[in-house]
C-alpha cells in the first residue's frame, strides 16, 4: 500500500511538473482569453458595406479578407489561424452597436477592426475600453487616443495631421501671396472636430480659412459652389464622401470655380476621376498610403497576393483605401504574432506598443506606438489627377504637419457640439 502511495505521488508530482511547462511555453494557457483556442483566433471587424461610405469602405475590408486568406494558407500566426468576422453598420450608430454586441457575445472576439468612422467609433469607445477590447478604429480623431487609452490604435493619421500637412502645402505654393482657403465639410459627426483643428491652424499658420457645410446626402453643390466663387477663394478642401467630391468638381466646373480643389483621404479616389473625368483638372487629394499602381516593395508584394487570389482583375484600380485595410489587418496580425503562443489582450497590447518606425515596404509612412501614444502614423503624400491615365500622381514624398509643441495643440475638450 506504501509503495502504491508513493507512486500515485510521483505520478501526481510528475503530472504538476508537465501542467506547469505547459503553461510556461505556452502550449496550454495560464488563462483562457476571448476568441483565442488552440487552433483559432477569432478577429471582428465592423464597416459600412451598404451605407452611404459603402464606396470608401469596401476596397478596405476586401483587403481585410485578403490578407487573412493569406495568413492562414501561409500556416496561421503561430500556429493558429485567424477566424475574420464582418458585420455591416450600415454607417448608423444603432446598427453599429447592434454589431458590436454580436461580436462581443455571441461570437466571442479576441479584437477589432473597426468601426470605419468616427462616430460609431466614439459611441462603443467606453465599451471597448471597459472590455479591453483590442481595437483598431478606421478613424483620425485623436479624441480617441488622447489622453492614452491603452486598447484603442490609430490607423490612420489624424485630421489634425491631415489639415496641417494640407494648410502648410497651400501656403508653400502660393508665397509669396497669402492664400484664402475654404473647408467645405459633410455636415456630421466629424464637423466639430475639422472645424476644432481648422481653427488651430488657421491661428498658429496665421491663413484665412472659410468652412461650408455640405449636407451627408447633398444632389446639388451649386449654391455652395456660387458661394465659393463669390468669395475668390485660391483653394477648397472638400471633407465628403466620392460621389459627393465628383459632385463638386463638376458643378465648380459648371460654375467657373478656378480655385485648386483638395479633399481628404476619403475623397482622394480614382473613382472621383472615373465619375467627372472632364472636371478634374484642378482635383488633387491627400492620403497616407500609397496606390495600387505605385513602385515600391511593399506595394508590389501586395500586388502580387491579391492578383494571386483575384487574377486578371489589375484594372481598374483598387483604390487607396484598398492599401489602408491592408496595413490595418497587418499592423493587428504582426502584433497577435509579437505577443506569442500564450496570447491574450494585455499581450497583444503590449505587443503593440513595441512597434517603433514599423516598416511596410512604401505602402505608407512610419508607423509608431508607444506605452504613451497610439497615434501611430504621421505621414502623408499629395496627389494630383492625371486625366489621361486616370490616375492620381504622387506630386510630394511623404510630409508631415508642421511640429507643434504638445502645450500649443489644440486641447480635444474644446469640440464644438
Amino acid at each position: 500500500m506504501k509503495a502504491e502511495r508513493r507512486d500515485g505521488k510521483k505520478i501526481l508530482l510528475v503530472g504538476v511538473l508537465i501542467l506547469c511547462f505547459c503553461i510556461k511555453t505556452g502550449i496550454i494557457s495560464a488563462k483562457s482569453a476571448r476568441g483565442v483556442t488552440d487552433n483559432s483566433v477569432k478577429v471582428g471587424a465592423i464597416f459600412d458595406l451598404t451605407g452611404p461610405l459603402a464606396t470608401i469602405i469596401k476596397p478596405i475590408v476586401e483587403a481585410m479578407r485578403n490578407y487573412t486568406r493569406y495568413t492562414n494558407d501561409q500556416g496561421g500566426i503561430n500556429g493558429r489561424k485567424i477566424k475574420l468576422i464582418i458585420e455591416d453598420d450600415r454607417y448608423s450608430i444603432p446598427a453599429s452597436i447592434s454589431a458590436f454586441k454580436k461580436l462581443i457575445y455571441r461570437d466571442k472576439i479576441f479584437a477589432l477592426l473597426g468601426p470605419g468612422s468616427t462616430g460609431e467609433t466614439r459611441v462603443l469607445l467606453d465599451q471597448m475600453m471597459k472590455l479591453k477590447l483590442p481595437s483598431i478604429p478606421m478613424a483620425a480623431d485623436r479624441e480617441l487616443i488622447e489622453p492614452y487609452k491603452r486598447y484603442i490604435f490609430l490607423s490612420i493619421d489624424t485630421y489634425f495631421t491631415e489639415l496641417g500637412v494640407l494648410y502648410d502645402y497651400m501656403i508653400e505654393i502660393s508665397k509669396p501671396k497669402r492664400p484664402r482657403i475654404t473647408l467645405a465639410l459633410v455636415d456630421a459627426g466629424v464637423k466639430a472636430v475639422a472645424i476644432r483643428e481648422t481653427n488651430f491652424w488657421e491661428r498658429f499658420l496665421n491663413v484665412d480659412i472659410d468652412v461650408v457645410l455640405i449636407p451627408v446626402n447633398v444632389l446639388d453643390t451649386t449654391s455652395e459652389v456660387l458661394n465659393i466663387k463669390q468669395n475668390k477663394v485660391d483653394f477648397v478642401i472638400v471633407g465628403h464622401s466620392i460621389p459627393t467630391v465628383a459632385l463638386f468638381l463638376r458643378d465648380s466646373k459648371k460654375f467657373g470655380l478656378k480655385a485648386k480643389i483638395f479633399t481628404s483621404y476619403s475623397g482622394t479616389s480614382e473613382d472621383v476621376i472615373k465619375l467627372a473625368p472632364n472636371a478634374v483638372s484642378n482635383y488633387y487629394g491627400i492620403h497616407p498610403f500609397s496606390s495600387w499602381y505605385d513602385d515600391s516593395p511593399g506595394m508590389e508584394k501586395l500586388r502580387k497576393i491579391t492578383l494571386a487570389y483575384h487574377p486578371g482583375t489589375e484594372k481598374p484600380y483598387r483604390g487607396k483605401n484598398y492599401s489602408l485595410g491592408w496595413v490595418m489587418t497587418k499592423i493587428l496580425y504582426e502584433g497577435i504574432n509579437r505577443a506569442g503562443k500564450d496570447l491574450d489582450n494585455e499581450r497583444l497590447v503590449d505587443s503593440l506598443e513595441t512597434f517603433r518606425n514599423y516598416n511596410t515596404q512604401g505602402i505608407c509612412g512610419p508607423i509608431t506606438y508607444s506605452s504613451v501614444s497610439h497615434e501611430g502614423l504621421k505621414y502623408v503624400k499629395v496627389f494630383k489627377a492625371n486625366v489621361e491615365t486616370g490616375q492620381l500622381d504622387a506630386i510630394t514624398d511623404w510630409r508631415r504637419a508642421p511640429i507643434v509643441e504638445k502645450s500649443e495643440a489644440p486641447s480635444i475638450s474644446k469640440v464644438e457640439k
